[in-house]
């Protein structure tokens, strides 16, 4: 008899079942993409940043010249007010163009993973803007 009551209960939980785990492969293959995509994408960027040091050596040696170069010489009195006087004209600088510099930098350097998130928080800034 419980063998009876037990094959009902398995017959109508069965299907269930089924579905549950045809739910999980389903997020499981969902997830899976995911991360080939996101490997495949930093595989890429390696890839482009590899071939960006490859073509302009020097550029991430001059740029932290230059900004290792301001740092030192805030510290030489005569050379503050021209400093002071740079950071003056950047703070007038539109938004677009001190942030398109700063993405060339990250590129420069070899950082282009970083680019994605600042260009989803300009284009939010900009969407939230005009609302």
């Amino acid at each position: 008899m419980w063998e009876i009551i037990g094959g009902f209960f398995t017959a109508l939980i069965s299907p269930v079942t089924e579905v549950v785990k045809g739910h999980q492969r389903i997020k499981k293959a969902k997830v899976d993409a995911e991360i080939k995509r996101i490997q495949q994408g930093t595989d890429a960027d390696i890839q482009m940043d590899a071939q960006s040091n490859s073509r302009i050596w020097w550029a991430d040696d001059l740029t932290f010249f230059l900004g290792t170069l301001i740092i030192a010489l805030s510290f030489y009195p005569p050379a503050v007010p021209a400093i002071k006087a740079g950071f003056l004209v950047l703070e007038g600088m539109p938004d677009w163009f001190l942030y398109g510099y700063g993405m060339m930098m990250i590129s420069v350097w070899g950082y282009r993973r970083l680019v994605l998130p600042i260009v989803e928080v300009i284009v939010k800034k900009s969407i939230m803007g005009k609302k």
